[in-house]
């Protein structure tokens, strides 16, 4: 009878876990061990490299994550998301990072995210990658290049970076209205000449490197919101956080519980002087950059870029479009620029993906087109490149 009564126990509790909401706040970390994915030979090796590279490096908090055959094979937070006490905590443990909880900002991965949803629109018979933008912009905007006033700029030149556009955003604080304040943001931006480069033709100039295509990706953005007549925010949360599951996830700072959400640490190599708090912050041209998410979640965004456009048993994307986005765009300007990110080969690995920096921030986000191994790193910390390099490099070679 004890025995019954035992079992009808668990079963109850199992059944109320199953119902509960999702945690968004970070749950107290009460030990060091890591989250065993994968191999435990390998999920060990790779965590202990991992946290001797942080200290090298003095990043405050970090979050890996690797992807492998379609799903998540390690993940692990590490450090601290806050190095002074959270208000109303005193559990010290509340400021660690949470492998899943946590939320960083991307920087420059947010772009694939910008890329991504213009696929889908393309997908969705609503954008032609190769067509002038300015046919989906009301008709009191141009973008256009006034030296070159009769070539059009597409939307794959701005995922490409061969839009002509400059990279001049700046930092501000995003006020109440999204859709109308990122609508005058970016009109006022392609209006003034001087934010196209004159000795370069759309299309035919050399592309900008992935990590510098600011401005474009920003217009890129601004157009999603114009066909979808809904922002980038609300785009990615109606065609893709219920299918992959993503959750607590924003440009904007004020839909995320800020008792989870990283804060920002300078390190000044010269002066020896590390950890230094910055606060939060965007930007007026806020979606190239200031995304935040989970490496976990990010991991969960490359699947179906790994998977032909599948992610589980759903189709996102149409398997020929993710080669398209995966592929050279233009081979003769160069070798490593495709759409929203590059290609780079690193110890003899050919990987395509892009670098996220900005004040207190270090990430990077690659798979590797041999293996189809993904790799995201989140961090807090800037001026630690080397580390953060050091650690993506040790996750392909244990995850081979």
């Amino acid at each position: 009878m004890k025995n019954w009564i035992t079992l009808c126990s668990v079963i109850l509790i199992l059944a109320a876990i199953g119902c509960a909401e999702p945690i968004l706040i970070a749950p107290v970390i009460t030990d060091d061990r890591p989250t065993q994915l994968g191999q435990p030979e390998y999920s060990s090796a790779l965590d202990l490299f991992i946290k001797s590279q942080r200290d090298l490096g003095h990043i405050a908090g970090l979050q890996v994550a690797v992807v492998k055959n379609n799903r998540l094979d390690f993940l692990r937070g590490y450090g601290w998301y806050n190095l002074l006490p959270v208000v109303n905590q005193v559990e010290p443990d509340t400021v660690w990072v949470d492998a899943k909880q946590t939320r960083f900002m991307l920087a420059e991965l947010t772009y694939p995210m910008i890329t991504m949803a213009a696929l889908k629109l393309k997908d969705l018979g609503l954008l032609d990658l190769d067509a002038d933008i300015n046919t989906y912009l009301p008709t009191s905007v141009s973008v256009l290049n006034p030296a070159y006033a009769t070539t059009p700029i597409s939307m794959r030149m701005l995922l490409g970076g061969t839009s002509s556009l400059l990279d001049n955003a700046t930092v501000t604080t995003i006020t109440p209205n999204p859709l109308a304040d990122y609508k005058t943001t970016v009109e006022g931006y392609v209006a003034d000449a001087g934010n196209y480069d004159a000795a370069q033709q759309p299309g035919v100039m050399p592309p900008v490197p992935a990590e510098q295509n600011h401005g474009a990706m920003a217009v890129a953005a601004y157009l999603i919101q114009q066909i979808s007549h809904i922002s980038i925010n609300d785009f990615h949360k109606a065609h893709f956080y219920t299918d992959f599951g993503v959750y607590t996830t924003s440009w904007y700072l004020d839909e995320i519980p800020d008792s989870i959400v990283s804060r920002h640490y300078k390190n000044d190599l010269a002066t020896m002087t590390y950890y230094s708090p910055a606060s939060p912050y965007q930007y007026n041209m806020y979606a190239p950059y200031t995304m935040r998410s989970g490496a976990e979640l990010l991991g969960r965004y490359l699947i179906p870029i790994l998977n032909d456009g599948r992610f589980k048993n759903l189709r996102i994307f149409d398997s020929l479009t993710m080669l398209d986005m995966n592929s050279l765009q233009y081979p003769m300007a160069s070798i490593s620029q495709v759409m929203g990110w590059s290609k780079k080969t690193v110890n003899g690995r050919n990987l395509i993906g892009i670098d996220g920096s900005d004040v207190g921030v270090t990430n990077r986000m690659y798979y590797d087109e041999a293996t189809k191994i993904g790799v995201i790193i989140l961090s807090n910390s800037d001026n630690c490149d080397v580390e953060i390099d050091a650690i993506l490099d040790k996750a392909f070679e244990l995850s081979e």
